[in-house]
């Protein structure tokens, strides 16, 4: 691998789902790279309404995706550039988170 194919490497943001594809009580969604907090902050709506940048890392936060009345689901700041969502488990939840 090139230097520059490593740096166009490390500049993407994944959306990966954690959990099996199925019927769940909960699934896992993370986001991670450099556009995390950007992605998910575009959907996410806090129920405290602070954004999810000025809440510190490993604090787990509720709120909404999709806006004021969208699917309730839970968010952690794993990391500055690393975000978990955890949403209802099943098809349409998940597919909604990504």
């Amino acid at each position: 691998m090139t230097t520059s194919h490593a740096a166009e490497q490390s500049a993407l943001t994944y959306v990966v789902e954690l959990t099996p594809v199925g019927r769940a009580a909960v699934a896992v969604v993370l986001v991670d790279g450099p556009a995390a907090l950007a992605v998910v902050e575009k959907s996410f709506t806090a129920l405290s309404g602070r954004r999810l940048r000025h809440t510190p890392i490993g604090r787990i936060v509720v709120g909404s995706w999709g806006g004021q009345r969208g699917e309730e689901l839970v968010v952690a700041r794993r990391g500055e550039c690393r975000v978990e969502v955890q949403c209802h488990g099943g098809l349409a939840a998940v597919r909604s988170v990504v």
